[in-house]
């Protein structure tokens, strides 16, 4: 919700509702879906396309970052096809006038510069966010990949603002591919009306201007996070990276230096609750070269997921020797990452709690909450006989 609300801009309002429009157009309409399929068949055969669906796809739902993404994604791949089927549309006197007049229109906003160059920047603006919205909205959340996602994502953003828009991925790829041809500039056959310089400027504008809102959002939303936090956590617990390399004596192993260093802030953040716990602060340093030590000698730490490398350590023989660091571990392990299952547990009562539901007793509706999230999933379920 903090990305939507960052786009603001009068471009990409444009786009959006030409999507929702697009989408409508095809989905319940058979056969203007296999005229489209037909369209796309005979296009590929000049112009190359990616892999997947033909048809435009929905740009709304819950997870709306990613579904506006690949609607955005599906028109640039095919946006020769979707024009030159519109213009057939619009052409079709076996289409009611009314229709074919809506269509025409459709063709005229579609075939205008400004929104293939849109779709395209708006494509990379929305990568960051993407990322960082499936990783934080699964349900099993991976905290390292997550803090990995979050320093990308935050770093994704920053490199965006300092290019100039045409040299940002997707958008760089698509203006290489608009060709001139008897004086039009065309893309996937399409002309594309109004390309010129101040056309370009302002898509710059408006795109350069909502990643920057976009940037602040998502500042906004993270400013609990402490990013030097986040780096001593993966540092920490990202077991893949304490591998040595084998010219490396261990006077020179500074992946001990970066850990140390990664336990040290963490303690002075966690201190009164370690405390707490009469942890020994001070024998964090001997307990880690020893747990790094112990790992890279018996343990698989390139070949298996920090996860399971940490439940062998911890049911090691050797485990008694290294309670503060073990308990310092569980801490960080304990820490919320993401709130994206309960927001969906939420979605889920107003499922089941229904207006003709409304005397469902407490004990009933945790247990059909705990069935509906945690349950498998029905088609899963053994069949019984009749």
């Amino acid at each position: 919700l903090a990305c939507k609300d960052a786009l603001t801009s009068r471009l990409f309002k444009n786009i959006d509702e030409m999507l929702l429009r697009l989408y409508y157009l095809y989905e319940k309409s058979p056969k203007k879906s296999r005229e489209l399929v037909d369209v796309v068949t005979d296009l590929k055969e000049v112009y190359e396309f990616t892999d997947g669906g033909d048809l435009p796809i929905r740009s709304q739902g819950s997870r709306w970052i990613t579904h506006k993404r690949k609607a955005l994604l599906r028109i640039v791949d095919r946006y020769g096809a979707y024009v030159a089927h519109l213009t057939m549309l619009a052409e079709d006197r076996s289409v009611k006038s009314q229709d074919r007049a809506r269509i025409h229109g459709y063709v005229q906003k579609w075939s205008q510069s400004k929104m293939l160059i849109g779709c395209a920047m708006y494509v990379d603006v929305l990568q960051p966010a993407s990322l960082l919205s499936l990783t934080l909205q699964d349900d099993h959340v991976d905290i390292v990949l997550g803090i990995k996602n979050i320093l990308k994502a935050t770093k994704s953003l920053q490199v965006l603002e300092r290019q100039d828009p045409l040299e940002w991925p997707t958008a760089k790829l698509v203006y290489s591919r608009i060709k001139e041809e008897n004086g039009d500039k065309q893309y996937q056959g399409a002309t594309l009306l109004q390309y010129n310089t101040k056309m370009l400027d302002s898509c710059k504008k408006q795109a350069l201007g909502d990643l920057q809102q976009l940037d602040q959002k998502m500042r906004d939303r993270l400013e609990w996070s402490d990013i030097k936090m986040l780096r001593s956590i993966l540092v920490l617990i990202d077991t893949q990276g304490w591998q040595k390399s084998e010219f490396e004596s261990d006077g020179d192993d500074e992946s001990l230096g970066d850990i140390m260093l990664a336990i040290e802030y963490i303690a002075s953040v966690f201190r009164k609750p370690l405390e707490a716990k009469d942890v020994n602060i001070s024998a964090f340093q001997d307990e880690i070269d020893e747990v790094v030590d112990y790992s890279r000698r018996y343990l698989p730490i390139q070949r298996e997921s920090y996860r399971k490398i940490w439940y062998k350590i911890h049911n090691s023989p050797d485990a008694n020797k290294w309670p503060n660091i073990l308990l310092l571990c569980e801490l960080l392990f304990s820490l919320p990452f993401s709130s994206g299952r309960v927001e969906r547990l939420f979605s889920s009562l107003k499922l089941i709690k229904t207006n003709r539901r409304t005397n469902l007793q407490a004990s009933t509706l945790g247990d059909l909450l705990e069935i509906h999230v945690e349950g498998p999933p029905l088609k899963n379920s053994p069949q019984t006989m009749p």
